[in-house]
């Protein structure tokens, strides 16, 4: 797994402790070439998507 999807994913499924960004935003920011790249990444670390990942984080309890 590329190293950068792990510290990525901290953006995603904690949302609450940063402002919503966007996966392209969150992508360019870690390096990503592209979007789909950092998708891809994603899902191959954590087992969703990131949309998954950042809805169940708003779902979970405070």
């Amino acid at each position: 797994m590329d190293p950068r999807g792990a510290a990525a994913g901290g953006d995603e499924r904690y949302p609450h402790l940063k402002r919503q960004r966007d996966p392209a935003e969150i992508a360019y920011r870690w390096g990503f070439a592209d979007q789909a790249q950092f998708c891809r990444a994603f899902k191959a670390r954590f087992g969703c998507t990131a949309r998954e990942a950042r809805a169940a984080a708003r779902r979970a309890p405070d």
